[in-house]
């Protein structure tokens, strides 16, 4: 469709393609993200927690991680109550709701399953984004997340067939996953105007926290409740949503607003007038030199090593904790797990707001507002990582609320395209 020009820019009224494009982004990243740690509250119940336990030439001792003596006191119930000798009470006492799983894997085998999805995920990083800016966003991403979504409706038959087929669907997973932020990127470039950026980007990239939280809870009441054999049912249930969303982001959403055959020409109109025109007929060469010679780039690639190895650390590692070490029963594991998601979730929503207000309203400079919502999202991250420890040292009980300041990072949304 071409532009016509229609006088000054007027924002359009009403829903728009570019909002569609947005809410369809959204459900892309909370199904990528669905995809990329369900396995970590599926493997909770897919391990035979009773017969695995640690080796002793690996921490010294023969300690079992299905030991109950650890287990929440809220968790124990009496079943039967026994007097000795001199009269005393003998309480004899059994963990609620233990579900038994199906594979003896050790915990470096759980590890190994668990990374897996990584190995092929930091492969595509960057032909994802030479595809994305040659061709656009729209099929790298729609293809990637299909391809994954197929491998996670599959890993169940995987997980049975051997461990190492596991790591092959994991692998292919992460392969199609690596596609989905460089993409977006390209997409957001081309469908949101200026004063939009912050809002469309939080939209589209908040479903990622959403996606987190609705996997750790949705996943706790499947495998509760047996549906459709327990902990297959969550991939099963996860990929189908994948290839449903792929169907529609065919349909609904195209690489930059001039392909779209439905948009209004008053939404187009105000689209491009408020970009401008980003091509350039000047190819010009990667400044590799000045990239890797920059401090403001190693200090951003640095500060998200550092987020990005403790969101993977908690997401993976946290369901694993709670049911070997603390013996919460699966779905009160997935609340706890999903919580510190729920809170970023809703965070990074509003902030990206405040920001905006700060930016447009001049009372801050851009950049002091982005340094300060990353130095106080890093400050309370390290803080709530010394008081969880300091709790587990102290007490038998997680107080996992404090992990909820852990999230408390907005730069991500309104800063540069980071993920």
């Amino acid at each position: 469709m071409e532009m016509e020009d229609i006088g000054p820019v007027k924002r359009p009224k009403g829903w728009g393609s570019r909002h569609t494009m947005a809410i369809l982004g959204c459900w892309a990243f909370a199904m990528s993200y669905a995809m990329r740690f369900n396995i970590s509250i599926a493997i909770v119940s897919m391990v035979n927690q009773t017969a695995v336990t640690i080796d002793k030439n690996e921490n010294g001792s023969n300690f079992n991680i299905s030991d109950a003596s650890g287990t929440c006191d809220h968790l124990r119930v009496v079943i039967e109550e026994e007097f000795d000798e001199n009269g005393t009470l003998i309480e004899k006492e059994e963990i609620v709701d233990e579900i038994v799983g199906e594979f003896d894997w050790s915990p470096t085998e759980q590890g190994v399953i668990l990374g897996s999805f990584f190995w092929g995920y930091v492969l595509t990083q960057m032909p994802g984004g030479i595809l994305s800016h040659r061709y656009g966003g729209k099929w790298p991403l729609g293809i990637g997340l299909f391809l994954a979504g197929i491998a996670t409706v599959l890993t169940p038959l995987a997980a049975r067939t051997h461990k190492y087929v596991l790591c092959l669907a994991r692998v292919v997973c992460g392969l199609g996953e690596g596609f989905a932020f460089p993409a977006m990127h390209g997409l957001l470039a081309s469908w949101a105007p200026p004063d939009e950026k912050s809002k469309l980007a939080s939209i589209v990239y908040a479903g990622a926290q959403f996606g987190t939280a609705a996997t750790m809870i949705m996943s706790g009441y499947l495998i509760h409740g047996n549906i459709l054999g327990g902990w297959p049912s969550v991939f099963y249930v996860i990929g189908t949503l994948t290839i449903v969303w792929f169907v529609l982001w065919c349909f609904f959403v195209y690489d930059t607003p001039a392909q779209h055959p439905r948009i209004s020409i008053e939404e187009l109109n105000f689209i491009e007038k408020s970009i401008g025109n980003q091509t350039s007929k000047v190819k010009v060469p990667t400044p590799w030199r000045a990239i890797l010679t920059s401090m403001p780039f190693w200090a951003i690639l640095v500060g998200h090593i550092g987020h990005a190895w403790g969101l993977y650390t908690l997401l993976h590692e946290l369901p694993t904790y709670l049911k070997n070490m603390l013996h919460f029963d699966i779905r009160q594991n997935s609340w706890l797990s999903a919580l510190p998601y729920l809170v970023m979730w809703i965070l990074s929503i509003f902030i990206t707001q405040i920001a905006d207000l700060l930016i447009s309203r001049k009372i801050l400079r851009t950049v002091v507002v982005r340094k300060g919502c990353q130095s106080i999202g890093k400050r309370h991250k390290m803080q709530g990582y010394l008081n969880w420890h300091a709790y587990i040292l102290l007490s038998d009980r997680i107080h996992i609320i404090v992990l909820s300041r852990y999230y408390y990072n907005s730069n991500k949304y309104d800063s540069s395209w980071d993920n």
